[in-house]
């Protein structure tokens, strides 16, 4: 079925860019030294 394998490899390659960016969002937030920021991703710690 056609809609059937363009809907799995839309969530195939929507996954992989959602990864991708993920990736990217946290080296550019963490930076390459692996320092984190003083930002808390918790809201517990304020």
């Amino acid at each position: 079925m056609v809609l059937f394998d363009s809907v799995q490899s839309l969530l195939k390659y929507g996954l992989m860019i959602i990864g991708m960016a993920t990736v990217l969002f946290f080296v550019l937030a963490y930076g390459w030294d692996g320092e984190p920021p003083e930002i808390s991703l918790s809201a517990e710690q304020t």
